[in-house]
């Protein structure tokens, strides 16, 4: 669902609040991503990334970026002149820029592929196609009934349902807008660039209220994609819609003034799930044991959107040392 159908962009770190979970697990989480990727021959490409502000009203944003960067520890981040963009893409024109040669792109299919393969290496047991559709707390864990198979007990309950772990923290009878857990399905659209269009590295204007904005993005194959747009929907669709076209070519020509409107071609469409939040908030990962509300044996994943593929093992780690919290008290009576 949510990480087979994105952006495929390794980010570094750069636009989350210092201290928040998107900062520390996307900075946590890009170098142990890369050093997975290296270990497991997974490709990856460390291109950089090209932020570019082609206004003077943007230069005090991208000076802002830049400080968060590098309060986040994003400590590779380089300020460029006009000329400086244009030796490294010579069709940007822009006033000032931020590079980050940090970020780069990666297969998310075989990472994920790789990561299913290690988990059932390790005993675990995947059963696609079974939604959960009861909760019901004892006092050791859960017992859990899903469809497709008998009901099980478990010890630990990890809800990271992605759009429906709302839905699934109700059934724990959790009120998801009481608790703040309630999320926007925000519907991102791609278009392919045709006619040989080639660019070094990853081209990003400055971000939006709902996203980092229309980017450039090479693929592992030489191909060029521009998006994602970003957009609330009430339901899941992937389907791209063609009469978006020309905010797309709007979202190209600023970097690419000689591309065409013909040369796009509509690609993909994926789906995030963002926490909804008041207006001119920047919503934060929540990753939480809920022994507050009565349940301590279950931790909730909730508004995991961007950067949350680059995070993925940074929060894996996180997860753990809540998982071992839980277990320590029955790991300490077992040792005695």
């Amino acid at each position: 669902e949510t990480s087979s159908r994105n952006s495929e962009v390794i980010h570094a770190g750069i636009y989350y609040a210092p201290g928040s979970l998107k900062a520390g697990c996307c900075v946590r989480g890009r170098r142990l991503l890369y050093k997975y990727c290296e270990e497991h021959a997974i490709p990856c490409s460390r291109t950089g990334k090209l932020i570019v502000a082609f206004e003077e009203a943007e230069l005090a944003g991208l000076a802002g970026y830049e400080a968060l960067g590098r309060a986040n520890g994003v400590d590779d981040l380089q300020r460029l002149d006009p000329e400086q963009i244009h030796s490294l893409e010579p069709e940007v024109h822009g006033l000032a820029g931020l590079l980050s040669p940090s970020t780069g792109i990666f297969s998310a299919d075989l990472f994920m592929d790789s990561l299913l393969k290690t988990a059932e290496t390790n005993e675990a047991i995947f059963l696609p196609r079974s939604a959960v559709t009861g909760l019901k707390k004892t006092p050791d864990g859960f017992i859990v009934t899903a469809d497709n198979q008998d009901p099980f007990e478990t010890r630990v309950f990890i809800n990271c349902a992605g759009h429906g772990a709302p839905a699934v923290a109700r059934l724990a009878g959790i009120d998801p807008d009481a608790s703040g857990y309630r999320q926007r399905m925000i519907k991102g659209e791609y278009f392919r660039v045709r006619g040989g269009i080639k660019i070094s590295r990853l081209l990003y204007p400055m971000p939006n209220e709902l996203s980092l904005g229309m980017h450039l993005t090479p693929d592992l194959e030489g191909g060029v994609r521009i998006g994602p747009s970003a957009f609330e929907v009430p339901v899941i669709d992937y389907r791209v819609n063609e009469l978006n076209r020309s905010a797309f070519f709007d979202g190209a020509r600023r970097f690419l003034p000689g591309v065409t409107h013909d040369s796009l071609v509509p690609d993909t469409a994926g789906i995030r799930p963002r926490l909804a939040c008041y207006p001119g908030t920047a919503p934060d990962f929540i990753i939480r044991r809920e022994a507050d509300k009565g349940l301590p044996d279950m931790i909730n994943l909730i508004g995991i959107d961007s950067p949350g593929l680059t995070s993925s093992l940074a929060i894996a780690e996180h997860i753990q040392r809540l998982v071992n919290e839980i277990l320590k008290p029955a790991i300490a009576q077992e040792a005695e």
